[in-house]
């Protein structure tokens, strides 16, 4: 992977963004290391010289591409915001403007998200659980919990919203091109309907 990454950038982009695209468009397991290397105009023993083996290289997009969300949300996320679901809001509108300006990172992560082939399934988990983790940890500080419900814990809501973010990722998938703003639009009545349910009256 060393020699990977001290390619100088172009060379890199050109690898990472044919093998985006060949990922996302046939998935792990019909995806080839010729196909990449054909997409990428390089041999085929350069693409195993830089990664190895398929698996890697695979592996390395999936970490590269949640990377680059985590380091967008990071840079952009305003710490001083303190409503729980604005924080929601801005997270997802950070995650839709990175996804933009990159569109074959969204057809991999689409692939990526419900892949089931078991030679990259647990990896991908563990991965993404890294990422989640690192998320989470970053959102709860100075969260205002006071505004939900008595008997409403945060923790269950904002699994309720992986859950249904999970269930909207699945829906994207269907669709060739992301349209952010309807992306954006339909988010925010799936977060206005939650905190309609989970916040005290006071602060609707």
């Amino acid at each position: 992977m060393d020699k990977f990454i001290n390619l100088d950038s172009y060379k890199q982009d050109n690898i990472i963004n044919a093998a985006l695209v060949s990922f996302g468009n046939s998935g792990y397991k019909k995806t080839s290391v010729n196909d990449i290397a054909v997409a990428s105009n390089i041999s085929k023993a350069l693409v195993f010289h830089y990664f190895g083996n398929k698996k890697n290289l695979y592996l390395f997009l999936f970490d590269f591409c949640s990377s680059n969300i985590t380091n967008a949300i990071k840079n952009k996320f305003d710490t001083r915001e303190t409503d729980f679901f604005k924080k929601i809001k801005l997270i997802q509108d950070i995650k839709l403007s990175t996804i933009k300006k990159y569109p074959s990172l969204l057809d991999f992560l689409k692939c990526a998200y419900f892949e089931s082939d078991e030679a990259v399934v647990r990896d991908i988990k563990t991965i993404h659980q890294k990422y989640v983790s690192m998320g989470f940890d970053t959102f709860f500080i100075n969260t205002d919990f006071s505004k939900f419900k008595d008997d409403i814990d945060p923790k269950i809501v904002m699994k309720v919203i992986t859950w249904c973010t999970e269930g909207y990722v699945r829906d994207l998938s269907k669709t060739k091109e992301l349209d952010v703003q309807g992306a954006s639009q339909a988010f925010d009545l799936y977060l206005t309907l939650l905190k309609n349910s989970f916040y005290k009256e006071e602060y609707l």
